[in-house]
């Protein structure tokens, strides 16, 4: 191959360009996805669930407008502030329902009739203020939820009903998010009193294109800058480093167009993929041309320089793109689809980038002026020291490596699996930072919500139905977890009451269905548009929707409450037995089911590569012992993890199967001369393991430290679970160097002693 190249240079260094600046070209059909919707399998039974409530009522994704005073949100001007503001919300796009303290239908009895209206009556020449704050703080409905006890605070919460076209729903969202952030500085002009801050399910959804935007812009260039520094340093030479550039730039530009060719988003962890790929594609390139520069120092010409560095690294160099590329694809056992398409694009971004080194890089190191400086000094001779210290040292380096390990590995056990979709932004994301605030001093971020069915028409006025519905809400009520409760027995128990003029020993469920259903005909006509209980209530009135809203938590801690929840209904309750939906549910199983699936994909992962190395070096000895540095760091870094945060997310349950495939590549290279040595050319173990430092320790060193400065990069990104990632992999790389360097050579040295 070396020689074709040598031979047709010219179209070697343009045919590769050509094919992947075709490849690139798919770029145009990239578009950001902003529904959190991706994260989920079209079969997630959470999902599922979810979205079969989402059809019977109303939906309820919204903004979340708090309002925040602490001289007191009760004061006349405020509470005209309130309405005025509540008015101008119904102009935001899409919206089909605003609620707030000013427009909540009180109800009262006024003789014989049943009055419905707004709490706040901007009309009045003068609003009672203390009666209007007595109602709002001591309604249950209200209370932590637009409203809270210190009063200092309050919420107005839009419901918004995007289209169900994918494409118009996102440029709909859009739309959303931008009338709102105009609308708040509006109210931060006109009512200058008021902290503003904008949480919901929108602001959320939102946030997922903006970060990926943000890390496109920030954490590419900067990975760049930093791994050109670092070849430069390496390398030191400019042309040489430009050409592992261009290679880099090029294959990551073409692997993302094949994204868009192959019909994928861009996803917040699909924003990452520039980043992975500039780093794993860098390794190649490294071993080739340190290769190369070595040999020009020894005082030889260019064409011989690059043929022998060519055929002594082709070999590694392509087992590892390959195992690389495998340890990706291994990503497709992942329960959640934007890892499925990391994993994809990753490997092909592997492939392309073996390509662009052994064609392209080739091409252009014989096609430039590049001239390296012969040098009469010993190459690598502190490689040659080390390799000294770990033959001197074997037995207490194998004693110390596997003690450590064991140490660490068992320490795995004190991580938690916790996904909270609000925590997958930092707080520099003004979202984040807003959901937080509203968190602590409004209501939680969590939801969890049933759909209770009495199996027939009108059966939601059957007073045992009702009953056993407000059991269940008495009972979620003191649960610790728990904020507020949405729930149409308490809207009966409030219309009971009024109908009995307003006697508070008949705040209680109506003991007639007839008489039940015409307290909630009675009710439902007396509401304006737009505050109906389609929210609550379906269609034939056979169904109603719980809404509990609760304080932000683990997903440990979601799931269960969930589980205590089940277990309540199935004793007290069989008759309404149902499970709980919500995104908050999502996402807690999601992290879960993703770290079983991920265990199990990354052991399938491994035995390939085991058995591709077995065969490639046909030595079962070689299988074996490249388990060891290959699945011993992950195994390690999770243990250290446990120390340094000790959270998993459904993002750091895929690194052991994206770090295998990347970790691999060390191992493969020091493998590849070991067994070059020690079988072509017949030396003994040690001298083997020496001529394997001598080769290709310095490589190993840079390529391990790109690898992890890439990944710190990544580590910066305002997407906690790209930052996560960054991290974690980032020491899962330094402790397979280690491995590598340390404990691989003293299980080769354990494993060939018969060769004298």
């Amino acid at each position: 191959m070396i020689k074709f190249i040598i031979k047709h240079k010219y179209l070697a260094l343009f045919i590769p360009i050509i094919i992947l600046l075709i490849l690139a070209s798919g770029g145009r059909f990239l578009k950001f996805s902003n529904d959190y919707h991706m994260f989920f399998s079209d079969d997630n039974p959470q999902l599922i669930a979810f979205d079969d409530l989402q059809d019977t009522y109303t939906k309820s994704d919204n903004i979340l407008i708090a309002l925040k005073d602490d001289s007191g949100i009760f004061t006349e001007d405020n509470l005209k502030a309130i309405a005025d503001i509540t008015n101008q919300a119904w102009q935001v796009p899409h919206s089909s329902r605003v609620d707030s303290i000013a427009n909540y239908q009180h109800t009262f009895a006024d003789e014989d009739s049943l009055q419905v209206i707004d709490l706040v009556d901007v009309e009045l020449d003068k609003l009672e203020v203390e009666n209007i704050k007595k109602i709002a703080t001591n309604e249950i409905l209200l209370e932590n939820r637009l409203i809270t006890n210190k009063a200092n605070i309050t919420g107005i919460n839009i419901t918004i009903e995007l289209p169900k076209n994918e494409q118009l729903a996102t440029q709909g969202q859009s739309e959303v998010v931008e009338f709102t952030r105009g609308l708040r500085e509006k109210i931060r002009q006109d009512y200058p009193q008021f902290e503003v801050y904008l949480s919901g399910v929108i602001m959320l959804n939102n946030a997922f294109p903006e970060a990926g935007q943000d890390d496109m812009t920030s954490l590419v260039p900067t990975a760049f800058i930093v791994v050109f520094i670092l070849l430069l340093i390496a390398i030191r030479n400019v042309l040489l480093v430009l050409g592992a550039l261009i290679t880099l730039f090029v294959t990551i530009a073409a692997a993302m167009g094949s994204a868009g060719y192959l019909g994928m988003a861009i996803t917040p962890p699909m924003t990452s993929m520039p980043v992975i790929i500039l780093t794993i594609a860098v390794a190649g390139s490294v071993h080739l041309m340190m290769s190369f520069v070595k040999h020009m120092q020894l005082g030889e010409d260019k064409i011989s320089s690059l043929t022998k560095a060519f055929e002594h690294n082709k070999r590694a160099i392509i087992i590892a793109a390959v195992t690389t590329a495998i340890g990706f694809l291994g990503l497709n056992f992942s329960e959640v689809p934007p890892f499925h398409d990391l994993g994809n694009i990753a490997a092909i971004g592997s492939i392309l980038s073996l390509f662009m080194t052994l064609v392209f890089l080739p091409a252009w190191i014989l096609s430039l002026p590049i001239n390296i400086k012969k040098k009469n000094t010993v190459s690598s001779s502190y490689m040659s020291d080390f390799a000294e210290f770990v033959i001197r040292k074997q037995k207490a380096i194998l004693i110390l490596g596997v003690a450590s390990a064991i140490g660490f590995i068992s320490l795995i056990g004190n991580n938690e699996i916790n996904d909270n979709f609000v925590e997958y932004f930092d707080e520099r994301v003004e979202m984040r930072r807003d959901a937080d605030m509203v968190d602590k001093l409004l209501t939680g971020n969590g939801l969890i919500e049933y759909s209770f069915d009495s199996r027939k028409p009108n059966g939601i006025s059957d007073p045992n139905f009702l009953k056993d519905i407000d059991k269940f809400v008495t009972w979620m009520r003191i649960q610790p977890e728990v904020n507020n409760i949405s729930s149409i027995s308490d809207t009966f128990k409030r219309l009971n009451k009024n109908l009995h003029a307003d006697n508070k020993d008949f705040y209680k469920l109506p003991n007639e269905h007839n008489l039940a259903a015409q307290y909630l005909l009675l009710y439902e006509m007396s509401l304006p548009y737009g505050l109906d209980l389609n929210n609550q209530i379906n269609i034939d009135k056979s169904k109603t929707r719980v809404s509990i809203n609760l304080k932000n938590l683990s997903s440990n801690e979601y799931i269960n409450l969930e589980n205590r929840s089940r277990e309540w209904l199935k004793n007290n309750t069989p008759n309404i037995l149902t499970e709980g939906a919500s995104p908050t549910l999502m996402f807690s199983h999601i992290g879960k089911r993703n770290a079983e699936s991920m265990i199990y994909g990354t052991g399938v992962t491994l035995a390939v590569i085991s058995l591709i190395l077995m065969f490639i070096f046909k030595s079962a000895n070689i299988g074996i012992i490249s388990l060891v540095p290959n699945l011993v760091p992950a195994a390690m870094a999770f243990g250290i993890w446990s120390l340094i945060d000790g959270q998993i997310t459904m993002a750091l349950s895929i690194v052991a199967s994206i770090t295998l495939g990347i970790i691999v590549d060390d191992t493969v290279h020091f493998l590849s001369k070991f067994q070059e040595a020690f079988k072509r050319m017949g030396k003994n173990a040690e001298d083997s393991i020496r001529y394997a430092f001598s080769h290709v320790g310095s490589a190993l060193v840079v390529t391990s430290i790109a690898l992890t400065a890439g990944f710190i990069v990544l580590s910066d990104s305002v997407f906690q679970i790209n930052a996560g990632m960054g991290k974690l992999t980032s020491i899962i790389i330094v402790v397979a160097l280690i491995m590598d360097f340390l404990l691989l050579p003293a299980l080769l040295l354990v494993f060939n002693k018969e060769k004298k």
